[in-house]
């Protein structure tokens, strides 16, 4: 999901679509498929896992592009104007700059929350099998 989010961050210029509108349905959907959800009080399988991670990865990302949310180029003007335009941010310095600290960010979180909420489910070693069962329910 992290890596998702950042592939598409640069693209999509509201954090809100792209966290609640893009993500999250792909997220609850993984949830579902391992019926963990705050309905039938197994949230703790992997859906409150997946579900943080998701919430802040999405900061995260909006924070490493310019064109990720939509009060970053608000920025960018108020830092020209403060500077008397001696500082003008571009999206490559802007990214460049955001780099490292969202990439650490990026591979350090879900580790943070895997040690705060651990999910029950913690190996899913035949995944491609388990995609190959729910989509075979699915149909056509």
């Amino acid at each position: 999901m992290t890596a998702a989010e950042l592939m598409i961050a640069p693209i999509t210029p509201s954090n809100t679509a792209r966290g609640g509108g893009i993500i999250h349905p792909i997220m609850k959907s993984i949830a579902q498929s391992f019926h963990s959800t705050p309905e039938e009080g197994t949230q703790n399988k992997i859906g409150r896992y997946l579900a943080m991670v998701n919430y802040h990865a999405n900061p995260i990302t909006s924070g490493m592009f310019i064109t990720a949310t939509a009060p970053n180029p608000l920025v960018v003007d108020l830092v020209n104007k403060a500077t008397g335009g001696d500082i003008q941010l571009s999206w490559t310095t802007w990214a460049v700059a955001m780099f490292v600290p969202g990439m650490l960010c990026l591979l350090m979180m879900p580790l943070v929350i895997y040690i705060i909420y651990p999910p029950d489910v913690k190996i899913t070693p035949d995944a491609k099998g388990f995609a190959k069962e729910n989509l075979a329910e699915m149909g056509k």
